[in-house]
């Protein structure tokens, strides 16, 4: 049995949120995937975190979203 899309989302924002530039972890029902949002930097070390999270997200499809973090202005 398959681990539910949510319960995989939930695992990779405890691990992985506010690292490297990740600054938001979501779903799309629609697409059968989770979104992750990074800050539009290149670096070794979030490329190396997104193929993790891709791992870890199995089954399901990984988005990356590339955008600015929100601010409060």
């Amino acid at each position: 049995m398959s681990i539910p899309l949510e319960a995989v989302k939930e695992k990779i924002k405890a691990q992985y949120l506010g690292r490297s530039g990740i600054h938001a972890v979501g779903i799309r029902r629609g697409q059968n995937a989770v979104s992750v949002y990074v800050s539009p930097i290149s670096d070794l070390e979030q490329e190396r975190l997104l193929k993790e999270i891709e791992e870890a997200a199995a089954p399901y499809k990984l988005l990356v979203i590339t955008e600015e973090r929100p601010s409060l202005k």
